[in-house]
């Protein structure tokens, strides 16, 4: 693809080209009757998909799409200034669920979202607290980790609540020690992983 300096978008698109649920849903996907005409993220990524497709061409040039995704800030793309890939999925995601039509809407959820158990178990009595959510993404620390792994095992390392941050069991109405934990216990057919190599002080 030809992106000139957006190598974030270059790289985000075609792993989601690549992936052929994603492909189909974009492709065949319907907008919606109310977009704004000069805001037509769904339409124009059908273009490139269907350029990557079809066309005998080795790349396919995305300055139309560029002008038609705008950010938070109301912006279009600026080819010449990098930004987190991340970022832009998310941002690309919400923009197609909301240009799709209502009845394919759940596309991206069922090919990206999976499910995570959050647990707090107390060590001073029988109680345990937990909730199950969604998530799209997991947020993995890599910062001093030598490969993936040890950062994933870093996500789901258990973490022990005491002293002054000992965990509030309401059924006893008292603090006490606990740890707590969190598991994934439904796993999407595309997991994306945000790798954390920054840390705020």
């Amino acid at each position: 693809m030809n992106f000139n300096l957006v190598c974030y978008l270059n790289s985000a698109l075609q792993q989601l080209y690549n992936i052929p649920k994603f492909r189909h849903a974009i492709l065949f996907g319907k907008e919606n009757e109310n977009v704004d005409s000069s805001q037509r993220v769904l339409y124009q990524l059908q273009n490139i998909f269907s350029n990557l497709l079809m066309s005998e061409k080795s790349y396919t040039n995305a300055k139309t799409f560029c002008s038609n995704f705008f950010d938070f800030d109301g912006l279009p793309v600026n080819i010449n200034e990098q930004k987190d890939s991340f970022e832009f999925i998310s941002l690309l995601f919400d923009k197609l669920e909301d240009q799709i039509q209502e009845k394919d809407r759940d596309f991206i959820k069922n090919i990206f979202a999976g499910k995570l158990k959050y647990q707090i178990v107390s060590k001073e009595c029988t109680h345990i607290s937990s909730r199950e959510e969604l998530f799209f993404s997991l947020s993995v620390p890599v910062k001093n980790k030598k490969d993936l792994s040890e950062g994933l095992s870093s996500f789901f390392q258990s973490e022990l609540l005491e002293g002054e941050n000992s965990y509030f069991c309401e059924s006893c109405n008292k603090k006490v020690s606990a740890t707590k934990e969190t598991k994934i216990l439904q796993t999407p057919d595309h997991l994306i992983i945000v790798l954390k190599r920054f840390e705020y002080n």
